[in-house]
């Protein structure tokens, strides 16, 4: 079989999610797709971040053309009818900006694979699946701008119209696509898990010289997100600052990710309260990631809306104890690996979570055990399998 992944549009400085997924998974089917042909179609100046896998005689990568290939006429078309949407009209100008790229497609692969959550192009002959990882637009409208909402309905519109299958990392999330996109049938929608590279967060690490290069000489949450709304920075904030005010605890934190349209908030928040015990390091090298992990004494999430967490995947293999938002996804993890949850928007619950679990050494032990035991299930390998059986699945 012969399977293409549509990688374009990989944004080599964006350290989160979707790279996080995306080369994960790659990994995964380096590791145990000898039976098939991978094509990984990459635009032009995406070509060295996935050199690794030319080693492979089993991968091939596929140069399509850019945006800025192809007809700047068309593409001014194809921006006004989507700031008119102009839905039909977007499709047809998008169909003839991408005659090249699915021809391309068309001829090198059996199926057609998409992780960055739009289907592009339409109009494929061979059979096509794409992960939408969320549909945070229905839930928390108020966290993009106008001309955000507008192209994510034309796109996730087209995608769901067009993609012959959905793949969700969560029944929650499949629940919410039937939800809110009625024309999908069930079994168009299969859920595979997120994973995580287990070998790569469970070997222990000597980081001196990282806690040397950050200063940390102290006890810390670690809270690795980028600063969305919907990460959910505040409440954390709220909760550490309660616990300064009420137990005289100063609890430091860390944060690590790239500065989003929530910054200005957080900083704001985090200066105007005088909480010199959290510290925002923004951007960090994948060794300094794990070092931060393994050290911590517990990873803590806010998050109000998402579609799995891969932090607490990575947490849980570098053997780091877990406090999570109670949202649907995490719980549904929470059936396999121990996690510490609460209410998202509650920061007093939060607090007394934080007190109980802090200097309980006796309940991290425990969970980090269970966890190390119950993290292979989440390994890409296993994950990267179940992908080839639905693809073996669609094509047959």
């Amino acid at each position: 079989m012969k399977i293409g992944i549509s990688c374009t549009g990989t944004n080599s400085s964006y350290k989160g999610g979707v790279n996080t997924y995306i080369f994960g998974l790659l990994d995964g089917f380096l590791n145990i797709g000898n039976e098939h042909k991978f094509q990984i179609y990459i635009s032009n100046s995406d070509k060295n971040l996935y050199k690794k896998y030319l080693k492979n005689d089993n991968f091939e990568l596929i140069r399509v053309p850019d945006n800025n290939d192809l007809s700047l006429l068309l593409r001014i078309l194809r921006r006004i009818t989507r700031k008119l949407s102009l839905v039909s009209l977007y499709k047809f100008i998008s169909d003839l900006l991408s005659k090249r790229i699915t021809a391309i497609i068309n001829k090198n692969s059996d199926i057609l694979y998409l992780p960055r959550t739009i289907l592009y192009p339409y109009n494929l002959k061979i059979p096509t699946v794409v992960s939408i990882h969320d549909i945070q637009q229905f839930h928390y409208p108020q966290f993009f701008t106008k001309r955000q909402l507008k192209a994510r309905k034309i796109s996730y519109g087209l995608t769901v119209k067009y993609a012959n299958y959905i793949q969700a990392s969560s029944n929650f999330i499949k629940s919410d696509l039937l939800k809110h996109y009625p024309s999908l049938k069930y079994s168009q929608i299969p859920v595979i898990n997120e994973g995580v590279n287990i070998d790569k967060f469970k070997i222990k690490l000597d980081c001196k010289a990282i806690r040397d290069k950050y200063n940390i000489n102290y006890k810390y949450l670690f809270f690795p997100a980028q600063l969305w709304p919907h990460k959910n920075h505040i409440t954390i904030l709220k909760t550490l600052k309660l616990i300064e005010e009420e137990n005289g605890i100063k609890i430091p934190l860390l944060l690590t990710g790239a500065k989003m349209n929530n910054s200005k908030v957080v900083f704001e928040f985090i200066h105007d309260n005088k909480m010199n015990y959290v510290h925002y390091l923004g951007k960090v090298e994948f060794e300094d990631l794990v070092c931060l992990y393994q050290y911590a004494e517990f990873m803590i999430t806010a998050v109000l809306y998402e579609s799995s967490s891969l932090p607490i995947l990575e947490s849980a293999a570098s053997g780091t104890p877990i406090i999570a938002s109670k949202t649907s996804p995490n719980e549904e993890m929470s059936k396999i690996l121990r996690i510490n949850m609460f209410d998202p928007l509650d920061y007093e619950e939060l607090s007394k979570l934080i007190l109980k679990l802090w200097e309980n050494d006796k309940i991290k032990e425990m969970q980090i055990k269970h966890n190390l035991k119950n993290i292979y299930k989440y390994s890409w390998n296993c994950v990267a399998k179940e992908y080839i059986n639905l693809f073996t699945k669609i094509v047959s």
